[in-house]
């Protein structure tokens, strides 16, 4: 007969704890997952609530009657068709401008040796510091004068570059081998070309990183599209929101109805983006 391995007792019981360990970590991860989505369980189902039962104490988890009539009310009261192709032009359109515009300036901060690199790189980190209620006066001031105010050139252009863009491109580009910019040179290519036809189809995680950042940022804009906007038709779908709030009081069930479109469009980027969006955080040294 065959002597059988003896497992010993400490093994046995670093084995159980590895597991025990485990289970823990698991648990706290479902209770994060769980607690993170609660807030958008709670708005869908305020919305599907009759307005009676909104205010009940203690509050019901589970809507007696689910009642579609607020989204209905939602749809047609802020204009839905309307203010979310504007979210969509506004969004789509600052996150286009910053990942070209953003993606050129930081290519030589990554790429080119030049007098005052680091110093104009240091510049652009801290303008990542300055609140953009600071400049909200300044940036009016200069959009009036040029005849912009309730036009989609106030709702982008202001958003068309961000040191966060400039800052996670550059950090991207520098990860790309030196060796494969010195061979492309002896093949012929420019720095224009290698810019085009090597960096940026590379960057294609830093790409998805910033378009996610930049849409999330933009789509939830609530201050600025109030100040510059003046006309209904060039309302954003965060300010027709609002207009479910007045002096007489909030439609709950509408406003929440009209929350949860709006919620949906950045959680279907994220999820279509999510592979790139994680593989350019990790490769920009964003924790």
């Amino acid at each position: 007969m065959e002597n059988q391995p003896v497992v010993s007792s400490d093994t046995s019981s670093e084995a159980v704890g590895t597991r025990l360990q485990k289970n823990i970590i698991t648990a706290l991860l479902y209770l994060g997952v769980a607690f993170w989505l609660f807030p958008f369980y709670w708005m869908v189902i305020t919305a599907l609530k009759d307005r009676s039962e909104i205010f009940l104490f203690p509050p019901t988890l589970i809507p007696f009657t689910a009642n579609i009539s607020a989204f209905q009310a939602a749809y047609s009261g802020i204009d839905f068709v309307r203010t979310f192709s504007n979210s969509v032009i506004v969004s789509g359109g600052a996150v286009i401008l910053q990942c070209v515009f953003c993606a050129l300036a930081a290519y030589p901060l990554a790429r080119m040796k030049f007098f005052g690199r680091e110093f104009m790189f240091l510049l652009f980190v801290a303008s990542m510091m300055i609140p953009n209620n600071v400049t909200i006066t300044a940036n009016f001031i200069i959009l009036r004068s040029l005849g912009w105010i309730d036009t989609y050139y106030a709702l982008i252009v202001p958003a068309g570059a961000s040191g966060l863009a400039i800052f996670l491109f550059r950090q991207f580009f520098r990860t790309i081998p030196d060796e494969l910019e010195d061979a492309s040179k002896m093949d012929g290519c420019g720095k224009i070309r290698f810019l085009i036809s090597v960096a940026f189809p590379m960057s294609k995680p830093a790409f998805a990183a910033v378009a996610v950042f930049v849409w999330q940022s933009q789509w939830n804009q609530f201050l600025w599209p109030l100040i510059v906007t003046n006309s209904r038709s060039m309302w954003v779908i965060q300010v027709a929101i609002s207009a479910f709030q007045d002096a007489w009081g909030t439609n709950h069930a509408e406003m929440m109805a009209a929350a949860t479109f709006a919620a949906l469009p950045p959680l279907i980027l994220f999820a279509f983006l999510q592979k790139y969006f994680i593989q350019g955080i990790a490769r920009t040294g964003l924790k």
